[in-house]
């Protein structure tokens, strides 16, 4: 019992914990595709790529 009490406690310290959340423009599925593309990478159809996340 002592782990779940430790591990509840280290989830309540996680999430009370402050932190900023930012959009990263790079990592777009539509961004992916055009840079493996670039590099003459097989990547999967960005729709796809969407519907099964």
């Amino acid at each position: 019992m002592r782990v779940d009490k430790a591990v509840e406690q280290a989830r309540a310290d996680y999430d009370a914990a402050p932190s900023d959340s930012h959009a990263f423009p790079q990592s777009a599925p539509g961004q992916l595709a055009a840079t493996a593309y670039l590099f003459g990478l097989d990547a999967p159809e960005v729709s796809k790529q969407m519907r099964d996340s």
